[in-house]
């Protein structure tokens, strides 16, 4: 915000937060804490990490844990390369970003 405050092309006391989708919940938070933003847009925020959780939770879903990302952040500290999961997909055995049918079917057809 500070940094935007100070460039020439912005008017200081106009500042605006926009986000999306997991983002979109951050874009609240920013306006409620800091008094310098004045309109707040979001995309199909997720407000409520426990609901949202609890309509993309399946049975045999695999969590993303700490152990993960550890592991992941060690091994780019080696030089390999980062880990990376698809964004949907299928396999039940496998980790996906939206693990949910209808996520997948949908991003199936809009990138075909």
């Amino acid at each position: 915000m500070t940094h935007a405050q100070n460039r020439s092309e912005v008017d200081p006391n106009r500042i605006g937060v926009w986000e999306t989708s997991f983002s979109g919940a951050h874009a609240y938070v920013v306006a409620a804490m800091d008094r310098r933003v004045k309109a707040v847009v979001t995309q199909a925020p997720f407000v409520s990490g426990r609901a949202t959780y609890a309509n993309l939770a399946r049975v045999d879903n695999q969590v993303v844990g700490p152990d993960i990302f550890t592991a992941d952040h060690r091994a780019r500290a080696r030089g390999e390369a980062a880990a990376t999961i698809p964004f949907v997909g299928t396999d039940h055995g496998r980790l996906v970003g939206l693990p949910t049918r209808d996520s997948n079917d949908w991003f199936t057809r809009a990138r075909g």
